[in-house]
């Protein structure tokens, strides 16, 4: 086995080593947020996972850089001997878009053929759980769909954050109309937008 080959075949493991612990990381996270009440501590263990994945994805952009090192001719010593090997392989990547929430509707085909079908039988079946799977981004924003607002006898959070972007708002306004240095054309133009954005708020609150 040439040197280029035991090089590109180091590069390929320590990749799948990676991804091998980002699925550990959001296996993590995906477990957190299955739970129907998520304590606020819980957070910051998210946080602190989401920001490892981060910096792993960092290092793996980096090592591209240690394959950009490789010649043409280097690669034609052994791409022969790679056929039909094919980065679509990585049943791991796969999984790691399934559990992100990358759906299958939403896929492109390789070869016009689905992307399972060049995976091993027992990683086909990995996958295809994986798609059956609550993934992390259907677990997030069911919990975001599921934060009350702060309400109170005595306090509505909601009504009070209406009110606060409604006053702020309507300063904005009054800085348009009295700045001296607009022109007539001009606080036209920025109270447009002015209104399109509090447009916009409103359909939010």
């Amino acid at each position: 086995m040439s040197m280029m080959r035991c090089f590109l075949l180091l590069i390929h493991q320590i990749y799948e080593l990676w991804f091998k612990q980002i699925i550990f990381e959001i296996d993590s996270i995906i477990e957190i947020f299955k739970k129907d009440y998520i304590d606020e501590k819980l957070l910051s263990k998210v946080v602190n996972r989401l920001n490892r994945i981060i910096e792993i994805q960092k290092v793996i952009v980096e090592q591209v850089k240690i394959i950009e090192t490789m010649t043409p001719a280097d690669f034609l010593e052994f791409r022969d001997y790679l056929f039909p090997a094919s980065g679509f392989q990585s049943f791991q990547f796969r999984l790691l878009e399934n559990k992100l929430g990358l759906k299958s509707s939403n896929r492109i085909n390789y070869n016009d053929k689905k992307y399972q079908s060049v995976l091993k039988d027992e990683h086909q079946n990995l996958v295809n759980n994986s798609e059956k799977e609550q993934s992390l981004l259907e677990l997030i924003q069911k919990w975001l769909e599921r934060i009350p607002f702060i309400k109170s006898d005595n306090f509505d959070f909601l009504e009070k954050y209406r009110i606060s972007v409604e006053n702020m708002l309507n300063k904005d306004e009054e800085l348009i109309l009295n700045h001296p240095n607009f022109s007539e054309d001009e606080k036209s133009k920025e109270i447009e937008q002015l209104n399109i954005t509090r447009k916009k708020l409103s359909s939010y609150l």
